[in-house]
């Protein structure tokens, strides 16, 4: 179900509708989340982040910027953005 883009709380409160109570699901909300967690840090250690850093590096190589060190100084010309919590 969280593959399939459930959130957490609410497979939990699937799970316990289908096992008639929380007390007979056999696990607490705080256990699900917990597991969940690990699940999705596996799945990044798994290959995840590797393969968008691929991506990334194959895209970089075929659409770079043209303005690429191309005024008379040498100088490079990138953008520069930052991004906060506001």
């Amino acid at each position: 179900m969280i593959e399939s883009g459930i959130k957490p709380m609410n497979v939990f409160e699937f799970l316990s509708n289908e096992a008639g109570s929380e007390e007979a699901l056999g696990h607490t909300k705080r256990d699900l989340l917990n597991y969940v967690t690990r699940y999705r840090a596996e799945r990044i250690e798994g290959g995840d982040m590797q393969s968008v850093l691929d991506t990334l590096q194959e895209r970089a190589e075929v659409d770079c910027d043209k303005t690429y060190r191309t005024n008379k100084y040498g100088l490079i010309c990138a953008s520069i953005v930052g991004v906060n919590n506001h």
